[in-house]
């Protein structure tokens, strides 16, 4: 979700005495939230984030192609000559860093664009040079009220010569309504299913060892699916994937009372997102502890939009057979989230 760049600023990042003749064009809540020690693990997403695959939209892939192709046409990406900084004699930010943050500022790997400048408990930033921009990637991890972490992104600047304010300005619709929904869909979906769990995209199951702790992930990668893709993409065409014909949705067979109220709500909150917070499976059930995230942005419950960010908790407990949810028990704080919104 695309936040005021005075959101991103506010906070106390290190990125500001680093980079504080920078620019921050764009700011960006990440669908992500975890412990404080999880924070390396969303760095590592974002090391392995192929943004000319075709995983977030087919669209931003062939755009990050096309971008590619035309800094090889035009020696827009050549770093065998390391360019200063716009303005600056330093070539990196990392020739700017205080002593308690050069420990980390080491050499990229192979393949990587961006090249760590310095990494925290809280926060991290990578810099990318060419022959358009002087850019910084930087995700902060920010301490929740109630004690979990969320991720926020924000992306600092200095554009190269005449042509690199026209440059930005050329790509700024692209960035901000393909290129970036994109990264976040990937990144979600990404975040969601780490930490060696199975996925539906083909992780082992074997590591699990024996047949019944395989068919225990089996049924939570079933889960995952639907949230991921029927609550947090809307693609309903995939329904019938992973729910049976006669799915049982809180007792009722009425499987319409589903789909209703997924469309009301990324009706009313476009930007809805769940995340997984906890999953625990038993013999054919999984109960799922999740989290939603969204904006206020079309009528609720009578409610006209209000422009509101809200967070509210949920748990599904969900019966898996051959394959398929066959019942399902959801339960979400609505009168949570429609205190929030001003009900």
């Amino acid at each position: 979700m695309k936040i005021p760049r005075s959101q991103h600023e506010a906070l106390p990042w290190r990125i500001s005495e680093v980079a504080p003749d920078f620019d921050l064009i764009d700011a960006w809540a990440l669908p992500v939230s975890g412990r404080r020690s999880d924070l390396a693990a969303l760095e590592d997403i974002f090391l392995r984030f192929d943004p000319s695959a075709d995983g977030g939209s087919r669209l931003a892939a062939r755009l990050f192609a096309l971008r590619w192709r035309l800094g090889r046409w035009f020696g827009w990406d050549d770093h065998t000559n390391a360019l200063p900084i716009p303005g600056c004699r330093e070539t990196s930010l990392r020739e700017r860093l205080p002593a308690d943050l050069r420990g980390e500022a080491s050499a990229p790997a192979d393949g990587q664009r961006f090249r760590l400048v310095y990494r925290t408990a809280t926060e991290w930033a990578r810099e990318l040079s060419n022959a358009t921009v002087h850019a910084v990637l930087h995700v902060g991890w920010i301490h929740q009220p109630d004690g979990s972490y969320r991720a926020q992104m924000g992306i600092y600047v200095k554009t190269r010569g005449w042509f690199g304010p026209m440059y930005m300005a050329v790509i700024r619709p692209f960035r901000h309504f393909i290129v970036y929904p994109a990264l976040l869909r990937q990144i979600g979906r990404a975040w969601d299913t780490r930490a060696g769990h199975a996925t539906l995209q083909g992780v082992s199951l074997q590591a699990h060892g024996d047949h019944e702790q395989m068919e225990l992930e089996q049924n939570k990668a079933i889960v995952r699916g639907y949230l991921n893709e029927v609550l947090n993409e809307g693609n309903t065409a995939a329904f019938d994937r992973y729910f049976a014909d006669d799915v049982v949705f809180n007792n009722s067979n009425d499987c319409t009372q589903l789909l209703a109220r997924i469309q009301a709500i990324r009706s009313a909150f476009p930007d809805h997102h769940v995340s997984i917070e906890d999953q625990i499976a038993e013999g054919d059930k999984v109960v799922t502890r999740v989290t939603f995230r969204g904006t206020h942005q079309g009528e609720f419950s009578g409610i006209p939009s209000t422009g509101k960010p809200v967070k509210y908790s949920g748990i599904a407990i969900d019966r898996i057979a051959n394959g398929k949810v066959v019942e399902m028990w959801h339960l979400a704080n609505i009168p949570g989230l429609l205190q929030q919104i001003g009900s």
